[in-house]
This record gives structure tokens, sequence and C-alpha cells, in this order.
């Protein structure tokens, strides 16, 4: 190439996922500043950070729903959990059995944490039957014999709502519903404590995305299963998770139980979302009330506050209260409860925010 060589700058991870033993107080999950970077090309030295140094715990018992716009850095941040994206900064912990083998760490993770991803035909190898696919995390891990994995592949089959003779089926030969499920029984095969799932049921039709969400439900109270659920479908949140985190370039802008984030949001930004969700008999032309407006600025975040430039509640402050947030980073505080923060420097709340689309909660 005339003697030039192009080469990646890739910053190495400075910190690993960490474990710490499961108890019935312990978090199934912690993050302690976790912050992702990308590294650039050699012709810039800049790097993009997607995470930037995010704090949130998934407590025994509580499933928890991430989600925000496409960009925020939501998926990059479950890669980080199963160590598939490098963590630069900060920490993350999973829990494990104080008894857990003394195996190397990325094999102790990935019994610990499995990952469900957006596509379940591209996450697949076209070339290996769905049996050899649900087998295959148990092989790597040496669990059971090849007699032994044969019946609980038939097991987990069945366990996911498939008949054990699709085992021997090829991945085209299936439904996408019926390849997200095999996706699932290939997670559950190592008995991981956690899951993480990235936008398990966006490339469903919506009959199949029922299918799959009450199925995951089914699960979580069968199997005793924690989800890190990872979506841009405020609607699904209260089917299947506990507790909420919204996410907006980055950063966490609020975090509380699904039941107080989904009905009383208190972040602007939280209240443009769900004020953006589809409501019957708003008519087509009708804007929402909370209009976001704009792009989220992913390369060039503002300064001081990041939603400031799309803030609806900016341009109703006064002129000392938007200088702070043209300033300063809005550190999280408390709302109400203490289980319940935002990031921000205003109270917005029920007070100047309408009241939200209806939404069902879980069942408990």
């Amino acid at each position: 190439m005339n003697g030039v060589r192009s080469k990646l700058r890739v910053r190495q991870p400075s910190t690993r996922v960490g474990f710490h033993p499961a108890s019935p107080t312990a978090p199934v999950l912690e993050t302690v500043d976790a912050s992702v970077e990308y590294g650039a090309s050699a012709l810039s030295r800049h790097t993009f950070r997607a995470v930037d140094e995010v704090s949130l715990s998934i407590r025994p018992g509580r499933s928890l729903g991430l989600v925000g716009e496409s960009g925020c850095g939501k998926t990059s941040l479950g890669r980080a959990v199963v160590g598939l994206a490098p963590l630069t900064h900060g920490s993350i912990s999973v829990a494990e059995p104080a008894s857990a083998d003394r195996i190397p760490a990325a094999r102790r993770l990935a019994r610990s944490v499995q990952m469900v991803f957006q596509d379940p035909y591209s996450s697949l190898d076209p070339r290996q039957r769905i049996s050899d696919a649900v087998a295959e995390p148990m092989v790597v891990h040496g669990i059971g014999a090849a007699s032994e994995r044969l019946d609980r592949v038939a097991e987990l089959l069945e366990r996911v709502g498939l008949d054990a003779r699709v085992g021997a089926a090829y991945p085209h030969e299936l439904s996408g519903g019926q390849r997200q499920r095999v996706c699932i029984a290939r997670a559950l095969a190592v008995a991981p404590r956690l899951l993480v799932c990235d936008e398990p049921t966006s490339a469903l039709d919506v009959s199949i995305q029922a299918q799959v969400v009450q199925l995951l439900r089914e699960l979580e109270s069968e199997s005793d299963l924690t989800y890190l659920f990872i979506t841009h479908d405020l609607a699904l949140l209260p089917q299947l998770v506990s507790d909420v985190a919204v996410m907006y370039l980055g950063r966490l802008v609020e975090v509380g139980p699904a039941s107080i984030v989904l009905r009383r949001p208190s972040h602007p930004y939280t209240v443009s979302l769900l004020d953006s969700l589809p409501e019957l008999g708003r008519r087509r032309s009708t804007k929402p009330r909370h209009q976001l407006a704009g792009e989220a600025a992913a390369a060039s975040p503002a300064t001081g506050c990041r939603f400031r430039p799309r803030c609806w509640l900016y341009d109703e402050v006064d002129e000392a209260a938007r200088l702070l947030c043209d300033s300063t980073v809005p550190p999280a505080r408390s709302v109400g409860s203490a289980d319940h923060s935002i990031a921000c420097h205003h109270q917005t709340g029920a007070t100047t925010a309408p009241e939200p689309v209806e939404i069902s909660p879980r069942s408990p």
C-alpha cells in the first residue's frame, strides 16, 4: 500500500469484570463508574466514550430495564458486562457461587452471565444444527458427558417451547421467533444467574414478541434468573422488569422502580420518551406535548448537561438556572425515595410533566 500502513488505535482495558460471592443480599450485578471507550483510526487521536461513568446495581429478585435512544450506549454497557466490550474505567462485578471452581476468569464470567442478542439469525451459525448450537456452551465448559448433553438439549428446547425434534434442523429452517427461542435455550445451557437481553424482540413480529416476552417471564420465575433487559421500547418494560434505568449519551439520567419512573417520570428526557409513545385517541397530526427536538450529538456532547440542547425544561427556567445547565454536569440525586434518582439540576416530576401514557404493571 505504497509503504503506508493503517493501524487502529485500540485502548486496552484497564479493568476487567470481577466477581463477588452470591448471597441473598449481594447484588447480582454492580457497576461502579463503568466507562467504555472505542479507539479511533490512525488519522485521529480521539476516542469515543460510549459509556461514561455508569453506576448501577441489580439486587436479587429484581430485574433492570436499560432504555434510551439508539446510540445512547446501552448495548455497549451490556456487552461490557459479558466481557465483549472494553471496560476502560471503573469496575463491573457479578455474583457467583462461593464454591465456584477456580477456572479462568473468562469462563467463570460465561458461567455466571449470558447474553441474548438482537438478531437471532446472525447470532447462530448457519452451518450448525440447532442441537449442536445449544450443546456448544456445555461442550466448551465441560458440562456432562455426551449422552447427558443430548438429554439436556432436548430438555432446554422443550423448556423454551420448542419440540425436541427441532434439534435436527438448521437455523434457516426456523422462523424468527423459533430462532430466538433457540438463542435463549443456548444461553440457559450453563445455568447463568444473569441474562443480558439486548433488544431480544425488536427483530420479531408483534405477535411473536408477545410470545418471547411471556417466555422470559416464565423463565424468570422458574429459574431464579435476573435480567438486564436492553430496549428502546418502553411499553415492554412493565411486563419484564421491576426497575428502570434511562440512559442518554452514555450517562444515566434517571433510575428507579418501573412503577414510578414510567408513571411519574422526574427527568425531562424520560418525560419526553414517555410522551412520544403512541396513545389511543391521539391523532397522527398531534405532536407530543414535550417533543424531543433534533438528534443526540453522540460525537460531541454538550458541556454541562448533555441533554440541554434538546431539553424542553431548559426553555422554561430562568437565566441563572440555564447558566447552571450550561456549565455544570448534573449529579445524581434522590427524588422522593432513596431508590429513585435523577441527574438533573431542576425538579420536574408530575408538577410540570403531563400524566404519562397508562402502562400496565408487571404481574407480581
